[in-house]
């Protein structure tokens, strides 16, 4: 589509005004602020979509507060083939017109002309590319989402090789996307009338199900009261048997305790006479226990009177090995002493050459120290210079490179004059004289002016103009700059700066290696330190008298002290060896000593206990005599002997009665009856339960009730049966549109993405590139190895980046116009240069109109058509 004339009147503060758009090519439309420039883009928008009696707000928006006329938009347009007129009148007297002039002459007025255009829009324009392409004042500076562009979507299919991506598939698209939102939610769950009719069909299968438990119950009670009947005659014959059967087992039960009673008293006769026949039995135990007490007595104390003579020859022998172990031991002892003596010499000797050794260590230690600290000096002293980094570096190289352009563009773009004699002539320029040949030509620069003199003939003045002179006052601002960086760091140029930099780089490693060895050969001391412990050393080494047997060298030394330890240790191993034998002999003594005290005292323990056992045993027999206890223990033990016949017949009666089984027996009858009278009450309650639900239900008419549930039922699972049906076939048709879309928008983003990354390298450089989201909008610019996120960007790149996206993809899809509505206003000089080509190129595809309060924005576009707005 290309719009070739636009006419508005009474606009909002436009009384009326028509501007005429190049076909082909860029028109920039420039003016000042609230000219009515963004007024041009909103009219096409509203003469498009807006009917000529809408009520809107942004229809009534645009009428003049100080004109009662209607608004009136008017346009000429090329769409596809054709070529029409079309104009609407807002507000009052509201009308519309168009006229088609190719390919056929067509009219046509109010709904059917408004119908008429949006019929030809729809069949050859992509609107929502044409929407998406349009930078609107005001508007966010982002990249658009191009998804819906189906003219796009069809282009890039054809880019990238694939068919799927058009009209027709987007519709079809839409049109199962709408059969699958009538079913499901977008998160997958049922809609509300899938889930009624499962509600329904849960339902009707209770209702089904209650009615045929009701059924069932009552065909239950029925079977139930007939069982209940029979099992209550039966309890009650069983009750009278259970009720003679318990009197007879109660009578058995009261002759069974007269026999126990009886049999108790025997019992307790019995225990008495048991009580005294064992007070008579322990008696005489005891009478024997100490008469055999005092026979053992006697033959103990007869026992250690020979065990005391026995145990005196091993004493002796004892006594004597003891006396010759403490003669050796005190001989081994000696060479103890003696070889600890050698030993400290030689320790004494090996310490004193080990001192003079790290006496030598450390004074060459004391040497690297002193030679590093003299190292790191020198490097703070270059450090300590005027400071320089790579920003300082940066920033003098740019300030010579600003240096160098401004001569250049001096040099290039200043005035020269050129002069080609047709005679040899002499010339004075500037005070100087040049000689000139016919034919050759000559060529001077001009700086600020030029004085030529022709002697004897003319003098000529050429005067450079304002321009240079702004050149050259840039050029000595830029002088000026590169002279104070350089003065900051101490150096001339970027040369001397990069030296420096050097310099100071190459000082600061050699002060960190300095440092670090520096460390290393101090260790956790200082030099002080260092130096102290150097000083005490020596000290202590001076002190240290040597001797004569002392051995020059350290290993000697060394080696002299380690056999006089081999030595002092064979000795020492020697002497415990002897102090363990001592030990062992004293131990012997000690026992042999401890022995026979013990057995002295165990006769002398023994001696008065036989006297005491003597003097108890005579007092025992005083008392009572031994005759006597057997006759008192032989009677008590026969009278026990009848007493326990007696007990024993009267048990063997009892046992005859059986009284665990006739107990057991008669709990049984009780328990029985009890559980007999207690069921029989149960199962007269039930009976009468059964009953009266019986009567109830008998007169509810269930059986007609569950046959309406199962046709409500069976009605339920068909109609649920279809819905499930139509949802899942809209679900699997939607998922595989989506499946199927997806692939090919994953396949045609590439081809989008390198249109843009095309069209951004004479921006940006040869490694500029973007990657594309789902919608096809930038999500990432990839920059000199660099990825960073499209809202990571400044403001200027994201405007830079939106524009690059519109002209790719209008390169792409062709025949949309492009709008640019207060563009670039964030972009800096540079950038705007090179965008000026790519819209130049962009409008030899399409219609681009840009509208701008800063026309300079847009002088690099070649062939661009300028309209001033006033």
């Amino acid at each position: 589509m290309k719009i070739l004339r636009l006419r508005l009147r009474h606009y909002r503060g436009i009384a009326e005004r028509e501007v005429a758009f190049a076909p082909c090519g860029v028109t920039v439309v420039a003016g000042a602020n609230e000219v009515g420039k963004s007024s041009l883009a909103e009219a096409v928008e509203l003469l498009f979509d807006e009917r000529d009696d809408t009520a809107k707000q942004r229809v009534r928006e645009i009428q003049p507060v100080d004109c009662g006329e209607g608004s009136e938009v008017e346009a000429d347009v090329l769409l596809g083939p054709f070529h029409f007129t079309y104009a609407k009148r807002f507000h009052r007297k509201s009308e519309t017109l168009l006229q088609v002039r190719a390919p056929r002459v067509e009219q046509a007025t109010g709904r059917e002309a408004h119908e008429r255009v949006r019929a030809l829009l729809d069949a050859h324009l992509d609107a929502a590319l044409w929407r998406a392409l349009r930078i609107v004042q005001g508007a966010p500076l982002d990249a658009p989402a191009l998804s819906g562009a189906a003219s796009l979507a069809a282009a890039l299919d054809r880019a990238a090789g694939v068919g799927a991506g058009g009209e027709r598939e987007e519709s079809l698209f839409e049109r199962a996307r709408a059969a699958f939102d009538e079913h499901w939610t977008p998160t997958g769950r049922a809609r509300r009338g899938l889930v009624e009719a499962q509600q329904a069909l849960a339902s009707a299968r209770a209702e089904a199900h209650e009615q045929r438990g009701r059924l069932d119950a009552l065909e239950r009670d029925a079977e139930a009261e007939a069982e209940l009947r029979a099992r209550v005659a039966q309890l009650e014959q069983r009750i009278a048997a259970g009720r003679s059967a318990l009197r007879e087992l109660e009578q058995q039960l009261a002759e069974l305790a007269a026999l126990r009673a009886e049999g108790e008293r025997a019992t307790a006769r019995l225990d008495a006479a048991r009580a005294e026949e064992s007070a008579a039995v322990q008696l005489a135990r005891s009478r024997g226990q100490l008469f055999s007490a005092h026979a053992a007595a006697q033959a103990e104390l007869e026992s250690l009177a020979e065990a005391l003579e026995s145990e005196e020859p091993a004493r002796v022998a004892a006594a004597a090995e003891l006396r010759h172990v403490e003669e050796r031991l005190a001989e081994a002892r000696c060479a103890r002493e003696a070889a600890a003596q050698i030993v400290a010499q030689a320790r004494r000797g090996a310490a004193l050459r080990r001192g003079e050794r790290e006496l030598v260590e450390l004074r060459e230690r004391a040497l690297r120290v002193e030679r590093e600290c003299d190292e790191a000096e020198r490097a703070r002293a270059v450090l300590a210079g005027p400071p320089i980094d790579d920003a300082r570096v940066a920033e003098i190289s740019a300030a010579q490179v600003a240096v160098e352009r401004a001569e250049a563009r001096l040099a290039a773009e200043g005035p020269r004059v050129r002069v080609i004699p047709e005679i040899d002539l002499e010339l004075i320029v500037d005070g100087r004289r040049a000689r000139l040949r016919a034919g050759v030509p000559a060529e001077e620069r001009i700086a600020e002016a030029l004085f030529m003199s022709l002697p004897g003939v003319a003098d000529i003045t050429v005067i450079a103009g304002a321009g240079v002179a702004e050149r050259r006052k840039a050029l000595e601002q830029a002088a000026t700059r590169l002279r104070t960086a350089c003065a900051e760091v101490g150096v001339d140029d970027h040369a001397g700066a990069v030296v420096a930099l050097a310099e100071r780089r190459a000082a600061a490693a050699e002060l960190a290696r300095s440092e670090e060895r520096l460390a290393q050969a101090l260790g956790s001391e200082t030099p002080e330190s260092l130096a102290r412990r150097i000083a005490e050393l020596a000290a202590r080494l001076a002190a240290m008298a040597p001797e004569a047997s002392v051995p020059e060298l350290l290993e000697a030394a060394e080696h002299a002290l380690e056999q006089a330890e081999l030595a002092a240790a064979r000795t020492r191993e020697h002497a415990e060896e002897v102090a363990r034998r001592h030990g062992d002999a004293a131990l012997r003594f000690q026992r042999c000593d401890q022995h026979r005290s013990d057995t002295r005292a165990r006769l002398e323990l023994a001696c008065a206990a036989r006297a005491d056992l003597e003097r108890r045993l005579a007092a025992a027999r005083d008392e009572v005599s031994d005759e006597e206890i057997d006759a008192r223990r032989e009677a008590r033990v026969n009278e026990a002997q009848e007493l326990e016949a007696l007990a024993r017949a009267a048990a063997a009666r009892i046992a005859l009665r059986e009284p665990e089984q006739l107990e057991e027996r008669a709990a049984r009858a009780r328990g029985a009856l009890a559980a007999d009278e207690r069921a029989l009450r149960e199962q007269c309650d039930a009976l009468l339960v059964i009953g009266e639900r019986i009567a109830v239900l008998g007169g509810e008419g269930l059986f007609e009730r569950w046959q309406t549930a199962e046709r409500a039922r069976a009605r339920a699972e068909r109609d649920l049966a279809g819905r499930a049906r139509r949802a899942n076939a809209a679900r699997r048709l939607f998922e595989v549109l989506r499946e199927e879309r997806d692939a090919a928008r994953s396949h045609y983003a590439a081809p989008l993405a390198d249109a843009i990354a095309q069209l951004g390298r004479p921006l940006y450089g040869a490694d500029f590139a973007v990657e594309l989201s789902e919608d096809l909008a930038p999500v990432r610019r990839i920059l000199g190895g660099k990825s960073l996120l499209a809202s990571q960007l400044s403001a200027g790149a994201c405007e830079q980046l939106a524009l690059l996206v519109r002209l790719a993809a209008a390169r792409l899809a062709g025949g949309v116009p492009l709008w640019l509505d207060d563009a670039l206003g964030h972009t800096d000089p540079d950038r705007l240069a090179a965008l000026g080509p790519l819209l130049a190129a962009a409008g030899d595809a399409s219609q681009v109109i840009v509208l701008t309060c800063s026309p300079e924005r847009f002088r690099s576009v070649p062939g661009a058509r300028v309209i001033e707005l006033r």
